[in-house]
């Protein structure tokens, strides 16, 4: 078992590209002297250490996630058409939202640790 000082920590942000940028993430809490890497330069690092890196990203979308956009996009035509946009109150309608993923575990001795992603 490995334990770590609880200031142990590895993030990564603003970046594209990459199918997994949480296991990037551990890659840089684990095996660098660094705790947060963001944008290109996160991506340019990746690159180096051979991470996977996507040739398209769309790959990282599911064919449910595609068919959850086009009912979203059915329901805002539908909603826009039959409601009063004139009042200014569609701002709800131009953002449906996005999905964020967080994970939080916790080892038999009592190490947390916490993943956030969002889509």
């Amino acid at each position: 078992m490995v334990c770590f000082p609880i200031s142990y920590s590895g993030a990564v942000a603003a970046v594209t590209g990459i199918a997994n940028p949480i296991s990037l993430a551990r890659h840089i809490m684990q095996d660098t002297p660094y705790c947060f890497l963001a944008g290109s330069g996160a991506l340019k690092y990746a690159k180096k250490i051979g991470f996977p890196i996507l040739n398209d990203p769309l790959e990282l979308i599911s064919a449910e996630s595609r068919l959850q956009l086009e009912g979203n996009k059915n329901f805002i035509e539908a909603v826009s058409s039959s409601y009063n946009t004139e009042g200014g109150h569609t701002s709800f309608l131009t953002n449906p939202g996005h999905d964020t993923v967080g994970g939080v575990a916790m080892d038999s001795s009592g190490q947390l640790a916490c993943a956030t992603s969002t889509g």
